[in-house]
């Protein structure tokens, strides 16, 4: 009798310490909600400090009228109007008046990137005339990404789990992919069949380091340019339709014990996309320009 509670006392312990929580399956509704309270935070009193820089009597009357024309961004939620993280600085790229009194406060200064394409654009341009084709002048390319988790930022012994970005190779523009070097030796390269390619890994946090991951590859790009016309596009010929970016989280990271994410995607609309213990967006959309990673 007592052996016989002995086992029976020994299956309770053991199945209560196998026991586990259910993983929570993704969801898109709850993903959207939170990158929509990250990227629309700001109150009107923090927006009107920016636009004051420039606008130094800005009044409510001016900041509806910018609202009703788009020109600032903001969203009612939880019953209270938040701008967008950016909706200061967009506001006088987007509404002509305030970027004429910008610029006529700062004045124009070209960026490093602006004076390159001054000269390159045109050139790209040309050979594709010439040359009779939209893929001109290749390049080869070596990129190295870099994510670093700060120091404690996740408990020690917890394994992190990283994607980066990685190059399709499905497309004309980019050929040539080579892999050179990854911080761990155990990776998994997404395939082309998902829209949104990265390169996995993983590591355990370990107690007073950072958690680093790395990857380095080459590839050959080459510029590309269409000559889009509008007429050609109200007809229909050009359609640049969106697609949906959906992503097999079971089939890319199926560990349960993975207890944190880290994301970094060079297609990211904006910041605060590299958020530990959050997935990244699975649905993306895209318009003119075709997800190369």
């Amino acid at each position: 009798m007592k052996k016989l509670l002995y086992l029976v006392g020994l299956l309770v312990f053991a199945s209560a310490c196998s026991h586990k929580q259910p993983a929570k399956s993704y969801s898109w509704e709850e993903d959207l909600d939170h990158r929509i309270r990250v990227d629309f935070r700001l109150t009107e009193a923090q927006v009107k400090e920016y636009i004051r820089q420039y606008i130094p009597d800005v009044t409510d009357a001016q900041m509806r009228a910018w609202e009703e024309s788009n020109a600032l961004e903001y969203r009612i939620i939880d019953g209270e109007k938040r701008y967008f993280r950016n909706a200061g600085p967009n506001l006088f790229r987007v509404d002509s008046a305030c970027y004429n009194i910008k610029l006529e406060k700062e004045g124009f200064e070209m960026s490093d990137k602006d004076q390159v394409n001054q000269t390159h654009v045109p050139e790209v341009i040309a050979a594709v005339k010439k040359e009779k084709n939209p893929r001109v002048e290749p390049r080869r390319m070596r990129v190295t990404y870099t994510l670093t988790v700060d120091t404690n930022a996740v408990p020690a012994g917890e394994v992190v789990c990283c994607w980066l970005p990685y190059p399709r190779t499905d497309h004309p523009r980019q050929t040539d992919v080579k892999l050179i070097r990854t911080s761990q030796p155990d990776y998994q390269i997404a395939p082309d069949s998902y829209l949104h390619k990265t390169l996995y890994m993983e590591q355990v946090a370990r107690q007073g380091q950072p958690t680093r991951f790395s990857e380095t590859f080459e590839f050959t790009l080459y510029a590309e340019w269409h000559d889009l016309k509008p007429e050609d596009i109200l007809k229909g010929k050009h359609t640049f339709a969106s697609h949906p970016v959906s992503v097999n989280w079971q089939s890319v990271c199926p560990k349960e014990r993975v207890t944190r994410c880290c994301w970094h995607s060079v297609i990211s609309a904006g910041s605060d996309r590299s958020i530990p213990g959050h997935r990244p967006l699975s649905i993306l959309p895209l318009k003119t320009f075709r997800n190369m990673w």
